[in-house]
């Protein structure tokens, strides 16, 4: 009875994986997705606004990610001059818009410059809120990034 007693706590002590361990996972393949966009993209000036779409959704959920595994604040930089969007400490990751893409950005009137905007993201997964709008060729889409989740939302 005492081995089966041991053995049982041995087996719920070494079963599954902490929460800690999943999200790490999940910031490493953000990071390796991140990079093999950034490196994709220059071969590719004629990308939909879709597509434009997806990438800055993905660095959306990247910045919100790093705050709440490094248990601190995160910034993502929208710039109108030029257009761009990058991770506060990974500017080399920075995304650059199309030049024929147009860029509007709506934040709180703290976190936002003459031409640049910041959207902050806190490590309960919460931000400052605010929305992205894409235009391009007649079309735009939204990507309003809620307050109080943090996550994207994306309108077309």
């Amino acid at each position: 009875n005492k081995t089966m007693i041991k053995l049982n706590a041995r087996l719920k002590s070494t079963s599954g994986f902490t929460l800690l361990e999943l999200l790490l996972v999940l910031a490493i393949i953000a990071s390796v997705a991140a990079m093999s966009i950034a490196y994709l993209t220059p071969a590719n000036r004629q990308i939909s606004l879709k597509r434009i779409s997806d990438v800055v959704t993905f660095k959306v959920r990247q910045a919100r990610t790093k705050a709440m595994l490094q248990l601190s604040a995160s910034k993502l930089f929208i710039s109108l001059n030029p257009n761009a969007i990058w991770i506060e400490g990974e500017e080399s990751k920075s995304f650059v818009f199309p030049a024929d893409t147009e860029l509007g950005v709506t934040t709180a009137r703290s976190h936002a410059g003459q031409d640049l905007a910041a959207i902050i993201f806190f490590p309960d997964g919460t931000s400052s809120g605010g929305e992205i709008l894409l235009r391009r060729e007649n079309k735009a889409i939204a990507i309003k990034i809620d307050w109080v989740t943090g996550g994207p939302h994306v309108a077309n």
